[in-house]
């Protein structure tokens, strides 16, 4: 809140100037400071492994749930870029399903192998794999 930064900015100014910090010193590293105290900014660390497996997970629909957003626009932002992303994950299974299935189907049609390629057949094995 702006309370708890005006409380920072006076702590961080008299520290400064008790430190010998010249007054326009003193002043801008106490703004820089306390706006980095009261949000965070200098504990956030950046993990992009971490992020790349979180993505993965919510892509994926897996949702192991050790990672989450805190914040109401980043539950937003997850909610609506991966649904989008779900989307498109189902699409490049539904694609990859359909190669794989060709593949077979031509397998099968050249080694004279024509009963598996009946989709009852078809369906048993897909479904065993």
């Amino acid at each position: 809140s702006n309370r708890d930064r005006e409380a920072l900015f006076s702590l961080y100014y008299a520290q400064n100037l008790l430190e010998g910090a010249p007054g326009p010193e003193a002043f801008q590293s106490a703004v820089v400071d306390s706006v980095d105290h009261a949000s965070g900014r200098k504990s956030c660390v950046y993990n992009v492994p971490a992020a790349a497996w979180f993505w993965f997970t919510v892509q994926t629909t897996v949702g192991y749930g050790n990672q989450a957003p805190s914040t109401t626009e980043g539950r937003a932002l997850i909610y609506t870029v991966g649904f989008m992303s779900i989307v498109a994950f189902g699409g490049i299974l539904a694609m990859a399903g359909y190669i794989l299935s060709r593949l077979s189907d031509d397998f099968v049609k050249r080694h004279g192998m024509h009963f598996l390629a009946h989709p009852s057949f078809a369906s048993m094995a897909w479904g065993f794999i």
